[in-house]
C-alpha cells in the first residue's frame, strides 16, 4: 500500500499537536514541511535537547537506572550500511 506525501504529513502534525502541546502558531510554522536545524527545532518545541548519540545514551542510561558502563548493542542492516 502507497501511502500518499500530503497522508504523512497530516500523520505527522497531528501526532506533533497531541504529543508536544505547541501552540498554534509553532504548529503553523512546522506544518510547511520544511527541515529545521536542531536549535531551531528546540526553539519551536520539536526536541527536548540537542546533543550527540553519547548524550542520548547517557541519558537512556541515567533514566534507565544503569551504571554508566552499561554496554549498549547496536545493530546494523547489512543491505543498507550507511542506514
Amino acid at each position: 500500500m502507497h501511502i500518499q506525501t500530503h497522508e504523512l504529513g497530516q500523520r505527522f502534525l497531528g501526532l506533533v499537536e497531541t504529543h508536544r502541546k505547541l501552540s498554534p502558531g509553532a504548529l503553523e510554522d512546522i506544518s510547511t514541511g520544511r527541515i529545521f536545524l536542531a536549535a531551531e527545532a528546540h526553539k519551536l518545541g520539536l526536541v527536548d535537547k540537542v546533543g550527540y548519540i553519547a548524550d542520548a545514551l547517557n541519558q537512556a542510561r541515567t533514566l534507565a537506572g544503569l551504571p554508566e558502563d552499561a554496554k549498549v548493542v547496536v545493530y546494523r542492516r547489512t543491505e543498507y550500511p550507511d542506514d
